[in-house]
């Protein structure tokens, strides 16, 4: 099932999102997620966390992945940035980038 928010992007709704949407739901200190297949598509988008964002962070990890290969260390799992009072935390598992926005 596809359906449309607000901000005109398509959402893949499942039962299976809709639980790990959830999940980051619950976070404490949570401001916003993303969630994202690992070629950037936007499945879901909330808070202060918008889609555009997506770019931006397909590109980092995209980048951090490549330097950590070099590194051979075979990817990474997770990844933190701390700026001003906020945090965003991103995790991959399963072809899928989870991002949390946090307040500190």
């Amino acid at each position: 099932v596809v359906s449309t928010q607000s901000t005109g992007f398509c959402r893949f709704q499942t039962e299976e999102m809709e639980e790990e949407v959830a999940q980051l739901k619950a976070i404490s200190n949570q401001l916003g997620t993303l969630v994202l297949q690992s070629d950037g598509t936007v499945l879901h988008s909330s808070g202060e966390v918008t889609a555009e964002v997506s770019g931006i962070i397909s590109s980092l990890l995209q980048d951090v992945n490549g330097l950590l290969k070099t590194a051979a260390s075979g990817g990474f799992i997770r990844l933190s940035i701390a700026y001003g009072d906020r945090q965003l935390d991103t995790t991959v598992k399963d072809n899928k980038i989870y991002v949390v926005l946090k307040a500190k």
